[in-house]
């Protein structure tokens, strides 16, 4: 039987290893693959598309699902060379499990779906990490008949109890990052230099005003993480309980580890991006 000690083992190892990729998160949006959304946004003009040929269909590109973009993010952060080397470990550790439940991921994440859309209900009365642990407490009694996703509740309780002074925290200068971002990113509109009334957010609304936004949209992102982040343990639970099952390895902890993991990944690059395209939570407040 799993007891509270594993739970936050399990915790520790999330904290140290989302840390790690939000410490880390332009360089990784840098990095990111091609089509990379940071550099074709920032970096150099695009070129200009080509007509199609009559009767030639276009290539719609389809976008990496949020377990994919979460593993290549890992991917990026462990690459870099400044990084703790029991932080490496794990998060190699998490990579191996995402290449293991690469498949069985998104269908236990099908398989559960009603179960988080009504969990995703009650998002909007959320204000606190505390709401948010209520509600994962809702979501383990209701899930009394999946043991191993339930387990994914406890791992994420554990999760948002050790990450509140860090990864769950508005201080932590990633989430302030983001809320400044939002708030000197591009405008809706482009601002006229001949007319004096058109001026960015900052400067029109006050230097303190944007602080204040700043810090209001980065409390917006930590709830929404950690939100995706107990989702991501949930689903990982039931994964890696079934990979323990088929293959004699892993365990509904180690899988809830792993998609939270990835839900976190995922969580930094689509954020980070929206802040610098001036799409973030705190544009327009």
């Amino acid at each position: 039987m799993t007891d509270f000690a594993e739970y936050s083992r399990a915790a520790a190892r999330h904290t140290h290893i989302v840390d790690a990729v939000m410490t880390q998160s332009l360089p990784i949006l840098m990095r990111w693959p091609h089509p990379n959304p940071l550099c074709d946004f920032l970096c150099r003009p695009q070129p200009q598309p080509q007509p199609l040929p009559v009767k030639a269909k276009a290539k719609v590109a389809t976008r990496p699902s949020g377990w994919q973009r979460g593993e290549t993010a890992l991917r990026l952060a462990v690459a870099d060379p400044v990084l703790p080397r029991s932080v490496r470990s794990d998060m190699a550790e998490v990579i191996g499990g995402l290449v293991t439940l690469r498949d069985a991921l998104p269908r236990l994440e099908e398989d559960i779906a009603p179960y988080l859309e009504e969990f995703d209900a009650h998002r909007a009365e959320v204000t606190s990490l505390s709401d948010i642990a209520d509600s994962l407490r809702v979501l383990r009694r209701k899930l009394r008949g999946k043991p191993d996703n339930a387990a994914g509740v406890d791992v994420a309780l554990a999760m948002l109890e050790d990450g509140a002074g860090t990864i769950y925290d508005p201080r932590h200068p990633y989430y302030q990052t983001l809320g400044m971002l939002d708030r000197v990113g591009p405008a809706s509109s482009p601002t006229d230099p001949s007319n004096p009334d058109d001026v960015p957010d900052v400067q029109a609304k006050g230097f303190l005003d944007s602080i204040g936004d700043a810090l209001s949209s980065a409390a917006d992102y930590v709830l929404d993480t950690a939100w995706e982040d107990a989702k991501g343990a949930v689903v990982g639970a039931g994964a890696g309980a079934l990979g323990a099952w088929a293959t004699g390895g892993g365990s509904a902890v180690g899988g809830a580890v792993v998609g939270a993991a990835a839900k976190s990944g995922a969580k930094v690059v689509d954020d980070v991006e929206d802040s610098v395209k001036g799409k973030g939570k705190g544009k327009g407040k």
